[in-house]
C-alpha cells in the first residue's frame, strides 16, 4: 500500500519533470527562432517613438512662436454675439463626440 504511493508519487514527478523540461525547451527554440524577427520590430517602434517626438518637438516650437495661436483675452471673446459663441461651442462638442 505504502509501496504503491510512492511508485504514484514517483511516476507523478516524473511527468511533471518531463513536461517542465520539454516547456523550456520549446521556450527556448521559440526565442532562438523569433529573435531576429524581434529585433526588427524594436528598431521599427524606436523609429516610431523618434518620429513622434520628433512631432512633439515640432508643436512646441510652432506654440513658442508669437500669433500660433488665438488670443483668449476677455475683449476678444466679448466681441462676439453669443449666437456664434454658442454655434462654435456647439459645433466643438459634436466634433469631440465624434472621435
Amino acid at each position: 500500500m505504502i509501496t504503491d504511493g510512492l511508485i504514484v508519487l514517483l511516476l507523478g514527478m516524473t511527468v511533471v519533470f518531463a513536461f517542465l523540461i520539454a516547456l523550456t525547451t520549446v521556450i527556448s527554440l521559440l526565442s532562438r527562432v523569433l529573435r531576429n524577427h524581434a529585433r526588427e520590430e524594436e528598431g521599427f517602434l524606436m523609429g516610431e517613438a523618434q518620429k513622434k517626438q520628433e512631432r512633439r518637438k515640432a508643436a512646441a516650437e510652432r506654440l513658442k512662436q508669437p500669433n500660433s495661436f488665438p488670443s483668449t483675452s476677455p475683449q476678444t471673446l466679448g466681441s462676439h454675439d453669443p449666437q456664434t459663441l454658442t454655434a462654435v461651442i456647439t459645433a466643438a462638442l459634436n466634433l469631440h463626440r465624434r472621435r
